[in-house]
């Protein structure tokens, strides 16, 4: 039976499929390109810490946004934000943003096609992973001293 231009007479329980020195039995490879075929870069793990940024931004917004919107300048609300958990979610939240700002300026950088060499990449992306530092020490020191 012929279909498509490929025969399909021979592709299922050909005794070459059932051969043990068949190359195919020998090497099963994925039906599709997986983690393992690339080699591990600086570039990826920049871009999955961007996408968690989003996806912590994304989870953080709406409910600081309601909650702010209905408490107001209700003293409890400002209370709550003394324990430790809230304190650790804080923090966390304003890391996200900011990297989140970070990385879409380096991908903005990356858009008008420089930086895109493997050196000029990693160091944009230490560039965003330092500021992302330097200002969520900034943000939580600011909210700490006043």
């Amino acid at each position: 039976m012929i279909k498509n231009n490929i025969n399909y007479e021979n592709t299922q329980n050909s005794k070459q499929s059932l051969d043990e020195n068949s190359p195919l039995r020998q090497k099963p490879r994925p039906t599709s390109p997986h983690l393992q075929v690339y080699k591990w870069e600086w570039a990826m793990a920049y871009s999955i810490l961007h996408r968690i940024s989003a996806i912590g931004v994304g989870l953080l917004m709406p409910p600081t946004t309601i909650i702010i919107l209905v408490t107001g300048n209700d003293y409890t609300f400002y209370e709550a934000l003394e324990t430790p958990l809230v304190k650790l979610i804080y923090l966390g939240g304003v890391a996200c943003i900011l990297y989140y700002i970070f990385a879409t300026i380096k991908y903005m950088i990356w858009q008008t096609g420089r930086g895109l060499d493997l050196k000029s990449s990693k160091r944009l992306g230490d560039i965003s992973i330092i500021a992302t530092i330097i200002g969520t020490i900034g943000v939580v020191c600011n909210a700490v001293i006043f």
